[in-house]
């Protein structure tokens, strides 16, 4: 890579995360990074994305996207301490190397250590980008099944139960389920059977209210 260019850094974080993924780690990577005695570039500036999809195309970020369509000759380079800070989706990242090809850019991806000013470097980093993809289905799929299966045995995360139900813990405490308050429940039936009825809300309102009071 030629010494001396301008470095516009890739930042994305989709939730919150342990310290491998976290921003500071990657803040760090990618400084260090571009202060390298072989480079000697420039951090012009941060493209940091916080609770954003990697699933998401790079143009359609809050803050990357705006770089690409309205500051791109602000920048030589887009840095990223892994190629899935940039994106999730093979399809995606070919979108933005061709795009990075036509306007003259370069991408690097620190941990992967692609040269993409190289056909070699290129083709790496397109299956690359392959893999990350299938991980990236794989991941989600488990999710998926993971939901699927606490829907079907009714156990219940985190969070406050919904109204007029409590939370009780089954086996042994390993789970968690929902069950109706008794105490509760026949004032959420009532005022369900009010709104229903299409009585108006002020009514619905002061039956609320007096539940509320009584559950104090």
């Amino acid at each position: 890579m030629t010494p001396g260019l301008r470095y516009l850094a890739c930042l994305r974080l989709s939730a919150d995360a342990d310290g491998s993924t976290s921003i500071e780690w990657q803040r760090g990577v990618v400084r260090h990074h571009v202060s390298s005695p072989h480079l000697s570039g420039t951090l012009v500036g941060e493209a940091e994305d916080i609770d954003v999809s990697g699933s998401m195309s790079p143009f359609k970020r809050p803050v990357l996207g705006r770089w690409l369509t309205s500051r791109a000759d602000e920048f030589d380079v887009i840095i990223a301490a892994r190629m899935d800070r940039l994106t999730r989706r093979s399809m995606h990242f070919n979108e933005l190397l061709d795009w990075a090809q036509q306007n003259g850019k370069f991408i690097v991806c620190v941990e992967e250590g692609f040269d993409l000013s190289t056909p070699q470097g290129k083709m790496m980093a397109r299956m690359t980008a392959v893999f990350a993809e299938a991980e990236w289905d794989t991941i989600q799929a488990r999710v998926l099944n993971g939901v699927q299966g606490r829907l079907e045995n009714r156990s219940w995360l985190t969070g406050a139960p919904p109204t007029g139900y409590r939370i009780k813990a089954v086996e042994g405490g390993r789970r968690k389920v929902l069950e109706i308050d008794q105490d509760f429940h026949p004032y959420v039936e009532e005022i369900f059977r009010r709104v229903r009825e299409g009585q108006s809300t002020h009514r619905i309102r002061d039956l609320a209210g007096a539940v509320g009071e009584a559950c104090a």
